[in-house]
């Protein structure tokens, strides 16, 4: 019965929407704009409901060893964004196009580890950790992204200015940019000689 239970529970596929939540999980995209996602992000390191400050944060231990990052498969020089999963044929469970990680562990910051994983097996398996200050510190960067150029006109009836001889004056282009804050956990862990750097994503 129990053997029964077990190996309908690891006969898991994902869905495309499932892959992209897991990408979404992994990276960490959130919408700077979008004040709720913003409290929801915050959530995930605090127990505390005031926005304002983060008084702790996770970090995961995964085969006796604190998971410090994970490799990026994005070997494409010409794709910007990072690729922390690839789809393969997990031996195991006999499924195919199931995502794997390749975990980065460590448990002194000198001698890393590369351990390939389904992505299954390390949510289910890892231990959490939490770290509290003053062991960490965060540190926020900004970095803008150019999303074209907002062309005048474009159809419909719009505002125009004209110029004292009566003719119109041509609008300015208007380039299109998002801003995103990106946060960095700079954390103090046991066994280590200097801090370990972890994005959002990792910890998430």
């Amino acid at each position: 019965m129990d053997e029964t239970k077990k190996e309908k529970k690891s006969n898991v596929t994902f869905s495309p929407e499932q892959m992209d939540e897991i990408q979404k999980l992994i990276l960490g995209s959130k919408n700077d704009k979008d004040v709720s996602n913003g409290r929801e992000a915050i959530s995930r390191f605090t127990n505390t409901r005031d926005p304002k400050e983060i008084v702790t944060c996770p970090i995961y231990r995964f085969d006796g060893k604190f998971v410090i990052g994970f490799e990026d498969y994005n070997k494409d020089p010409y794709r910007k964004q990072p690729k922390y999963y690839d789809l393969k044929l997990d031996i195991h469970r006999k499924l195919a196009d199931q995502p794997f990680v390749t975990l980065l562990l460590s448990n002194d910051g000198k001698e890393i580890e590369k351990k390939e994983v389904p992505v299954i097996d390390y949510v289910t398996k890892r231990i959490k950790v939490i770290i509290e200050k003053p062991n960490f510190t965060i540190e926020n960067r900004t970095r803008i992204e150019g999303n074209g150029i907002i062309a005048p006109g474009g159809g419909g009836t719009f505002a125009a200015e004209m110029a004292s001889n009566g003719q119109f004056v041509q609008p300015a282009l208007v380039k299109m940019e998002t801003k995103h804050v990106d946060r960095t956990f700079i954390i103090n862990l046991p066994g280590f000689d200097k801090p370990v750097e972890m994005i959002e994503a990792f910890l998430a």
